[in-house]
């Protein structure tokens, strides 16, 4: 997995801003400032409006529910792949839940765990919890036969069998499964924050949508996507780190 250095982000960067400048200049609408008007939001946001501090704490909602949803998950993953008992009993429950929106959920949490951050980081984890499942299970399937045998038949115990080559195995799978799903739990915290959620990123932007300050609720839009940006790239980076497959020129 590769790192595109700075040079081969900048390009596409000004071409996205600069459609974003010409359909700000042809809407002529308020609601739709240009660029240049939303960094002027965001940074307004941190100096007066507590921004980064939203961030921070819509950073540690995604954080907690990426480790829970992944903590659960992989040890789920690697339970179905290589325990057919397991697989038989837990495998069709995992295949009708699935493909269910998580989001729907969010109702719920409310009733239970009431209005903070609990709602938002339970409806995160359970998102990555079924998406690193499936990916781990599928992976810890395809794990060669013969790779298995010469492990046991060197004396190596359930632990050290999980240690250096059930878990290795699966761990490509598990960082490809949270990047594809990455955009969609940010989706899922925006919609969480936004609703159910005192603070955090979701909350700040519909905050100035409902007060119509469009440039406010731009720069929180931009700081969101800055987020989910700067997390994306620490998931590569970690693949590369424990995958042994990175490379940044």
């Amino acid at each position: 997995m590769e790192v595109k250095p700075i040079r081969k982000v900048i390009g596409p960067l000004i071409f996205l801003f600069a459609v974003w400048q010409i359909l700000s200049i042809l809407l002529k609408k308020e609601c739709f400032p240009g660029p240049l008007q939303s960094f002027l939001g965001l940074i307004s946001g941190i100096a007066h409006e507590g921004l980064l501090q939203d961030t921070g704490l819509s950073a540690v909602r995604l954080a907690a529910g990426l480790a829970v949803g992944s903590f659960l998950g992989i040890p789920s993953g690697l339970l179905l792949g290589r325990r057919r008992q397991v697989e038989g009993f837990l495998g069709p429950l995992l295949y009708v839940l699935y493909p269910v929106p998580k989001i729907i959920l969010l109702p719920v949490l409310v009733v239970v765990c009431g209005v903070g951050s609990l709602p938002a980081m339970v409806l995160i984890a359970v998102a990555i919890y079924f998406q690193v499942t499936a990916a781990v299970r599928k992976s810890a399937v395809q794990i060669p036969a013969n790779s298995v045998l010469m492990m046991r038949s060197l004396g190596a115990t359930k632990v050290q069998m999980c240690r250096h080559l059930y878990l290795p195995s699966c761990l490509p799978a598990f960082f490809s499964s949270l990047q594809v799903c990455f955009g969609g739990v940010v989706t899922i915290l925006f919609f969480a924050e936004s609703f159910a959620s005192k603070g955090g990123l979701g909350s700040f932007i519909f905050h100035f949508m409902r007060a119509q300050d469009y440039r406010m609720m731009y720069g929180g839009i931009l700081m969101l996507g800055i987020l989910g940006f700067v997390c994306y790239v620490m998931l590569i980076i970690l693949y590369g780190s424990f995958c042994g497959n990175y490379r940044a020129d």
